[in-house]
């Protein structure tokens, strides 16, 4: 049985950016504009993005060289090389290349050629040739600019460590974003307490308790990914809680339940009020929290600019909406809020398409994002909050209720994988490759 091949680009003009791209004619105040296909711009935007790969091999060669020394770290590279970059590419294709070949009309041995030469040329892993569908012609042409999870990760950890100490991101920890955003007058999600079985409980009664309220409640661990660990927890009476499928616990039973899921995972757990989708996106999922992935921009002296947004969606019964969890994303266009066909990974690379949600029916194509002028000025005006020096690329959560928006939390390494995946477009045409070549050479002059 052959994998389903990734998804293809919606009914329109292939490979050109739909109605509400970040850099339509239409585009708002605050969102930024790529350079044309083919012409002079491009050819910048090429030219910088050689650059940052540069920037992100040394990262790696030097880490490998602290690692193993010169000669691992040689031996090392030619592994890659012969040994491993292939197996990748022929794994990769034994997954999807028979289904591609079919739908596309791309040969399997030219699939893992190309995918081996991206790999080598520009980091790009083979699973990324399928999840960015760059056997497709118009994607192939623009090969240089789609930024790989990775290398995206190596830069902005390399952006971190020359960030001056008072802009390193701490206010991003989930038990400190909250006091962040009260300082600078940004609507968020409140925090309840945190559960520490190392430590207690914090915010609340103490002795390994805290206050609830008589309201359904979210629980999630601090500095855990992809929505690891996360549960929510409905109100089912005065004091009394059950979640999805259990049993029901009154207020010590709850906190216990969740000390003892902070020890078996060995960080705190952080519980909040369960938040509810505006009535307007209420058919797209479950109950489930959706939430918005802004990713924000700022060169130094700048104001900042909103690069693009994907509304993401719970699946099943899922209390999280994470992509890589199982979630569905859809691209929402910046100029008007409309949402866009959604995506949901069926295997480590390829993708669903969906019009309508899965699980509800609801339609998810065509759906328009409420408060979304109000969704632009909250991540715009929090990426402004930060102090001068900060990585200039941040990606933002956020939930929209029936009174507006809401942060959820802000991560300084964003997935460009998924947002690249779901928009269908390259980050590097936005002005991406720019600001972070810029902060990279301010902060990291030696190179």
């Amino acid at each position: 049985m052959t994998a389903s091949p990734p998804a293809t680009t919606p009914a329109g003009s292939p490979g050109a950016a739909p109605s509400g791209a970040p850099w339509s004619s239409a585009a708002p105040p605050g969102a930024v504009a790529p350079a044309a296909s083919g012409g002079p711009g491009e050819a910048e935007a090429r030219r910088r993005m050689t650059a940052l790969r540069r920037w992100a091999a040394r990262a790696r060669w030097r880490a490998d060289v602290a690692e193993v020394g010169h000669v691992g770290a040689l031996r090392r590279a030619v592994g890659r090389l012969v040994r491993e970059y292939p197996q990748e590419s022929l794994a990769a294709a034994r997954g999807y290349g028979t289904a591609v070949r079919e739908q596309h009309g791309v040969g399997v041995a030219r699939q893992c050629a190309e995918s081996w030469w991206l790999r080598v040329r520009y980091d790009l892993s083979p699973a990324a040739y399928y999840r960015f569908q760059l056997y497709r012609a118009e994607r192939w042409r623009q090969r240089a600019l789609w930024v790989p999870g990775a290398q995206a990760g190596r830069l902005v950890r390399l952006a971190a460590r020359g960030a001056p100490a008072q802009a390193r991101c701490h206010e991003f920890e989930k038990a400190r974003f909250e006091r962040w955003c009260g300082r600078h007058g940004l609507a968020c999600i409140p925090t309840l307490g945190v559960l520490d079985a190392a430590r207690g409980a914090a915010g609340g009664a103490g002795g390994g308790a805290i206050d609830l309220p008589a309201v359904s409640l979210f629980s999630k661990p601090t500095n855990a990914q992809a929505g690891a660990g996360a549960r929510r927890w409905v109100a089912v009476g005065a004091q009394r809680w059950r979640e999805d499928g259990g049993v029901e616990l009154d207020a010590a039973a709850l906190c216990a339940e969740l000390m003892r899921q902070s020890a078996e995972l060995g960080r705190p757990i952080l519980v909040q009020p369960f938040v509810a989708n505006h009535p307007a996106l209420q058919s797209l999922s479950r109950g489930g929290l959706a939430t918005l992935r802004m990713l924000t921009l700022r060169e130094p002296g700048a104001p900042s600019v909103v690069l693009c947004g994907i509304l993401r969606l719970p699946a099943g019964d899922s209390a999280t909406d994470n992509f890589d969890g199982g979630g569905l994303a859809a691209d929402v266009s910046l100029d008007g809020a409309r949402v866009g066909p959604a995506l949901r990974k069926s295997a480590a690379a390829a993708c669903e398409r969906h019009a309508v949600h899965p699980d509800t029916g609801g339609r998810i194509e065509g759906a328009v994002v409420p408060h979304w002028a109000g969704v632009l000025a909250l991540v715009r005006r929090g990426h402004d909050a930060l102090e001068e020096g900060h990585p200039p690329l941040i990606g933002w959560d956020v939930a929209v209720t029936e009174n507006g928006p809401v942060l959820v939390e802000a991560n300084n390494i964003p997935c460009s994988v998924g947002l690249q995946m779901v928009t269908g477009r390259p980050l590097g045409a936005t002005a991406y490759p720019a600001a972070m070549l810029a902060y990279l050479n301010r902060h990291l002059p030696q190179g």
